[in-house]
């Protein structure tokens, strides 16, 4: 294991000691059936948007998404720059942190959005640009889930910053899978006595509320991959406690 680390990583490491942030994680989509199932989240720097891609081939400007959600809410990357969320929903980074949106937390190992976990893209250039919210009607956008995953694949700990959701927060209990979004799977019943993945959607959705596939290899194929691009969030924060000493 690379000992090494970049500044801004140590930072960032730091930061988690100081302020009490999330864990760090890599986003992964969730949609079963689809190409999106298990792939990548990407930031591309040429324009600041966040897209899906089903490829692990990335441009000079394309880096896989690490990130950590802020005691205050904000989702900071490993650069230490902010997402924010413009007026067409669409997530784009920005340096400036009062412009960063609040608001974001880990609920069951899923990325959340004021409590919500609704999320979806729209097919642009060949890539998906990831948005915000319900899917739009009378549009090409498709529903998601995203994983918040360590290196391995594994969901991270539930984490609620500042939101202002108690159902949502990081250390509550879940009778209920929390916002499982009817665009993607239509109304949800969790049967009783199983666990959470295994019961089916009911409604109109098109495939059931299926958030953990039963393909764990494409999981894992996915995490080492991300390994393998130089992922510095897999660091432990022994290991951040250690290059401090050194530093200084």
């Amino acid at each position: 294991m690379r000992l090494s680390i970049t500044f801004s990583a140590f930072l960032l490491a730091l930061s988690q000691l100081v302020k009490g942030d999330s864990e760090q994680f890599g986003l992964i989509s969730i949609r079963s059936g689809s190409a999106l199932q298990y792939s990548f989240v990407y930031f591309d720097s040429d324009d600041g948007k966040f897209y899906v891609s089903a490829s692990s081939n990335t441009t000079e400007s394309e880096s896989l998404v690490e990130a950590v959600i802020t005691d205050k809410g904000r989702l900071q990357l490993e650069d230490g720059s902010y997402v924010y969320v413009d007026e067409d929903n669409v997530l784009r980074d920005t340096d400036k942190k009062k412009s960063a949106d609040k608001g974001f937390s880990i609920i069951d190992g899923h990325l959340a959005y004021e409590c919500e976990e609704n999320f979806y893209v729209v097919p642009e250039g060949g890539k998906y640009v990831l948005s915000v919210g319900e899917v739009p009607s009378n549009s090409t956008a498709i529903g998601i889930v995203l994983r918040t995953a360590d290196t391995t694949g594994s969901k991270v700990p539930d984490f609620a910053g500042s939101s202002d959701c108690s159902s949502c927060a990081s250390g509550h209990e879940f009778p209920n899978p929390p916002s499982c979004n009817s665009t993607i799977s239509g109304n949800y019943t969790e049967p009783e006595g199983e666990e959470e993945g295994e019961g089916e959607g009911e409604g109109e959705g098109e495939e059931g509320c299926d958030y953990e596939d039963d393909d764990k290899s494409k999981e894992e194929e996915n995490s080492a991959a991300i390994i393998q691009k130089g992922s510095v969030f897999g660091v432990s924060i022994a290991a951040a406690a250690i290059a401090m000493l050194a530093f200084f």
